[in-house]
């Protein structure tokens, strides 16, 4: 039987925290989106098993229903896509999946090693390419897509031992990738920025290859603590405040000692274990209950001495990043991911 836990009491010094504002009105072109995803009468997920949660619609499906009402294309006709195989922590091969600029040809292109979203337990990579067309296109530049393992099939810390490695083969191996080789950064959205920070510890631990830059979208940063965006977006959409035990249960098992896991809590990691790590850029939505925690782990990066950048922007919601056929906000958030890329390689 899965266990469940809840969330831990809000503590006097998170209560303290200046107070959020109400979240702003959702922007019109965002509300279609999500207008278009409550016309599929999804579940409430933490109603339902994993298996079923995975088959129900989401966010790129209410994508892909607004296009074609509109008529334009699903996919970006600029953009190319090939698989590359390599050898998994697991004993069994791990699947990337390359994003690049037609018009590059062969030329080598500086990478972004890319994590998806999902809780680490749903959507899996099919979620996610319009994000990874975007910032291939925007960045000129290739985006390797991980498919790492998922829970409850794999649990901690399988998705992460597969994003390191995805790092590290791309970083030994750049002229499969057409990569200039050293100039790589990784970008995550959600549990795919707990990823994607989460490799950078890993990188300083074992003396691996260190990206240039992380970008992380919206990041999962901890658990079991109640933030104001948590109480202030409790019933949002499409991530409510109680799917995120739900994916925890599942990932992580067992709740116990976890949260003490700089992996699993990069905000519960000391300082000393955050130190070193690359240049950092945050992208925020208001409607989100994941607000609070990645702005409280922006600050403490830069406590850490950790250069960092972020914005926060308003009237969308989690997920929205990716959605720029169709959000000017999302279109704004990807220009400036793929600027602080470029940034990082020197660009």
């Amino acid at each position: 039987m899965r266990k469940s836990f809840h969330l831990a009491a809000p503590t006097a010094a998170l209560l303290a925290l200046a107070a959020l504002a109400p979240a702003q009105a959702m922007q019109p072109d965002m509300k279609r989106v999500i207008d278009a995803l409550k016309a599929t009468k999804p579940a409430p997920v933490p109603q339902l098993t994993y298996d079923q949660a995975r088959e129900q619609a989401g966010p790129a499906d209410a994508v892909a229903a607004v296009l074609a009402m509109e008529g334009k294309p699903a996919t970006d006709p600029d953009i190319k896509a090939m698989h590359v195989a390599m050898p998994g922590p697991s004993g069994k091969p791990l699947i990337l999946k390359v994003f690049r600029p037609k018009q590059a040809g062969v030329a080598p292109l500086p990478t972004v090693v890319y994590y998806h979203g999902g809780g680490w337990v749903i959507a899996g990579t099919r979620g996610y390419q319009a994000s990874c067309e975007a910032i291939a296109k925007l960045a000129n530049c290739n985006v390797v897509e991980v498919a790492y393992r998922q829970a409850p099939e794999a649990k901690f810390p399988a998705a992460h031992e597969d994003s390191y490695a995805a790092l590290q083969f791309v970083a030994k191996n750049p002229k499969k990738f057409m990569a200039v080789p050293g100039k790589i950064s990784v970008l995550g959205e959600s549990a795919g920025g707990n990823l994607a920070t989460g490799v950078c510890m890993m990188a300083k631990d074992r003396k691996g290859f260190m990206p240039k830059a992380q970008v992380l979208v919206y990041p999962v940063t901890q658990e079991g603590m109640v933030t104001p965006s948590y109480k202030a977006n409790m019933k949002s959409v499409p991530l409510s405040t109680p799917m995120l035990p739900w994916f925890y249960n599942y990932y992580f098992g067992s709740p116990k000692g976890k949260p003490t896991n700089k992996l699993a809590s990069p905000l519960n990691a000391p300082l000393s274990a955050l130190r070193g790590l690359p240049t950092a850029t945050f992208i925020h939505a208001d409607i989100d209950p994941l607000l609070s925690e990645g702005k409280m782990y922006h600050d403490k990066l830069k406590k850490a001495g950790v250069a960092t950048a972020g914005r926060t922007w308003t009237g969308v919601t989690h997920e929205f990043f990716g959605m720029g056929a169709l959000v000017k906000s999302a279109m704004e958030a990807e220009q400036y991911a793929a600027d602080a890329l470029k940034k990082s390689w020197g660009m």
